[in-house]
């Protein structure tokens, strides 16, 4: 996945908590406590129970996590994309191994601008300034073909396999080690 679009319907959703407008002091901004974490405090107007916003939130912001550590966990990745819609809002989210850098929310129907622009420049961007990792690509068909040799020697080494006595394992044990057209180089 190249980005993901995470929607929710209800603001209560909402696990993050922009400074009011008018906040313009740089250490009440820093003081200001961005994700939700116990109390109910936003520039948007919730009318909804505290403790299931909090849920509600909490349990949005783990699948958003949880997104994101899946795409590095799958993929060789400097920094990931996505976007968070929640009612009338979006937000643009930089996910990278450290953290998340979070926009402010903004009606996506009063402002489609944003919107489109994130998306028309997101779709011409290079592979690089989606996130992927330069150092990192596929392996040619030489080089996996050595790979693959190199999994079957070490599959017959340490676990002592004979792959002409016992071919379904060896050709088991092979296969958890070596998926074709998958293998990469770094550089």
């Amino acid at each position: 996945a190249e980005i993901f679009i995470e929607v929710k319907a209800k603001e209560d959703h909402d696990p993050f908590v922009d400074p009011p407008d008018d906040l313009h002091d740089p250490d009440a901004i820093e003081q200001h406590e961005f994700i939700r974490v116990g109390r109910l405090t936003s520039n948007l107007n919730y009318n909804v129970n505290q403790t299931d916003t909090l849920r509600n939130a909490s349990r949005t912001l783990g699948q958003n996590v949880s997104y994101a550590s899946e795409a590095f966990s799958r993929q060789h990745r400097l920094f990931y994309f996505s976007i968070f819609i929640v009612g009338a809002h979006a937000r643009f989210i930089r996910w990278d191994r450290s953290g998340a850098i979070v926009s402010r929310a903004f009606n996506y129907k009063e402002h489609p601008k944003y919107l489109c622009d994130f998306l028309w420049r997101f779709g011409m961007a290079s592979p690089y300034r989606r996130g992927y990792d330069p150092t990192v690509a596929r392996a040619s068909e030489e080089e996996e073909e050595i790979f693959k040799r190199a999994i079957i020697r070490e599959v017959t080494f340490q676990l002592r396999i004979d792959p002409g006595t016992d071919k379904v394992k060896f050709e088991k044990e092979v296969e958890f080690h070596y998926a074709r057209r998958r293998v990469t180089k770094i550089a």
